[in-house]
């Protein structure tokens, strides 16, 4: 084997993107194993175990954030090309808090408080992609790191409530969100508004007709086999939990019984979209991310988002209370003396 191929097969395998997105995650100090599994029927209809190549936990106040993380990687010639979700985001859009699936059906006082429609801007939605290489197109690519994905959300959204109803171990009430990322090294691309078929038949260059993107946010169309999986998947829970009990639990707003929150969550929140991006040697691939979940976390810089009044004063005193054990821990410094600490 000559040094080139080698290393050529070694890359193509993603094991060392792998291990590059878990350095990036232990920047961030989260908790991440590789290849988290799940069961479910193949094409032949025998169960079988597949998996998404990271899981990653980051834990920030009350709020965990799991990353399902799957892998692609690809030569440098390789583009994934998305066409254009149908309404334009204008920063505002719900495709941008919809990444993060919050999971707080049943907890009891800690809830998801942002407008989703205000939330911090992420990246542009978009809608079916292929990719494209110097050798042709790849269909199935996209869509099979989707399927992985996607299968994936309702037994680990299912886990998340068990745990909010059984667990007693302090965190049972805390969020949790369950963030679906394919991390590619492919080129991103969304197809410009205006083109047509003539204008890529007469273009030069791909950039005429598409935009180059660090990251994109893909508005999931969730089929009849997938449904089907996620309402099987979540109704498990009934072999533990009287229908009832969940009836009289579910905590949510928009679903004032158990069967609903399962039509729902099966039909349009499981996955509802996948953030995709492009990892590059500059080493920024979830900067961008981690940035949201902190503002998500940490709402300073976001009070105006929130809705309810009494959740929005308590967000800014406990935003004064921070501020004043800085300004105490300054002075502190500053005397070089470590007297009178505030906590």
């Amino acid at each position: 084997m000559s040094n080139q191929k080698w290393k050529d097969y070694f890359l193509k395998s993603g094991v060392p993107l792998e291990f590059e997105i878990k350095k990036i995650l232990d920047k961030y100090e989260c908790f991440t194993k590789y290849d988290e599994s799940y069961l479910r029927e193949n094409e032949l209809n025998v169960e079988t175990e597949f998996s998404y190549d990271i899981n990653s936990v980051s834990i920030k106040d009350q709020n965990f954030f799991e990353l399902m993380i799957e892998c692609k990687y690809r030569d440098k010639s390789t583009n994934w090309i998305f066409l254009p979700e149908g309404t334009k985001s204008d920063k505002r859009s719900l495709a941008n808090n919809s990444v993060l699936h919050p999971n707080d059906y049943f907890t009891f006082e800690n809830k998801f408080h942002f407008n989703p429609f205000q939330m911090p801007y992420l990246a542009e939605s978009c809608n079916k992609g292929i990719e494209i290489t110097t050798h042709g197109q790849n269909p199935k690519s996209i869509t099979q790191a989707i399927s992985q994905l996607s299968y994936a959300m309702s037994e680990n959204f299912l886990n998340t409530i068990i745990h909010h109803l059984e667990s007693n171990d302090g965190c049972e009430d805390n969020i949790h969100y369950h963030i679906p990322i394919i991390v590619t090294t492919a080129n991103l691309y969304l197809l410009n508004d205006n083109v047509t078929i003539k204008s890529i038949k007469d273009c030069d260059t791909l950039d005429e007709v598409a935009t180059k993107q660090k990251h994109l946010i893909f508005n999931c169309n969730i089929g009849k086999d997938l449904e089907d999986y996620n309402k099987k998947v979540l109704s498990k829970i009934l072999k533990r939990f009287d229908k009832n009990f969940l009836n009289r639990r579910i905590g949510s707003e928009h679903f004032n019984n158990f069967d609903i929150f399962v039509s729902i969550v099966s039909r349009v929140l499981c996955p509802s979209n996948i953030y995709i991006v492009q990892h590059t040697e500059k080493s920024e691939t979830l900067d961008d991310l981690f940035e949201m979940l902190k503002e998500v976390a940490y709402p300073d810089k976001t009070i105006k988002f929130i809705k309810n009044k009494e959740i929005k004063k308590h967000f800014r005193e406990k935003k004064k209370h921070r501020n004043e054990i800085q300004t105490k821990l300054n002075n502190l410094k500053k005397n070089d003396s470590k007297d009178d600490l505030p906590f």
